[in-house]
C-alpha cells in the first residue's frame, strides 16, 4: 500500500494508523503527542524532539526516532510520495 500517495487526496485514515509528533488542540495550541517535549536547537534552525517511552507499533515492536525520521524522508522523496512532497520539502536531512 502507498500510503504517501493517498494522504494527500483527501483520506484521513492515517490518523487511525499514526501518531503525530505533536498536534494542535481546539485552540490551535501545540500540545505532546508522540513527542513529549520539543525544543529548537541552539542555532535556531531545527529541532530536538524527545519521544515518549512507551510507543510501539501494534505488534509490540518499539517505535523508535529512527522511524520517524525513516516515515519524513519517504514523504519528502519525490520518488514515494509525488503528491505531498512539497509539503516536506522545507524539511533538511
Amino acid at each position: 500500500m502507498e500510503w504517501f500517495r493517498t494522504i494527500y487526496k483527501g483520506t484521513y485514515g492515517h490518523r487511525i494508523i499514526a501518531e503525530p509528533l505533536i498536534r494542535f488542540d481546539k485552540n490551535f495550541d501545540l500540545i505532546p503527542a508522540a513527542a513529549n517535549r520539543w525544543e529548537p536547537t541552539d542555532d535556531g534552525l531545527g529541532w530536538y524532539f524527545y519521544l515518549r517511552d512507551d510507543l510501539e507499533f501494534s505488534d509490540g515492536k518499539p517505535l523508535t526516532a529512527h522511524d520517524y525520521v525513516f516515515t519524513l524522508r519517504r514523504g519528502a522523496d519525490p520518488e514515494n510520495a509525488y503528491d505531498v512532497e512539497w509539503y516536506y520539502r522545507p524539511i533538511k536531512n
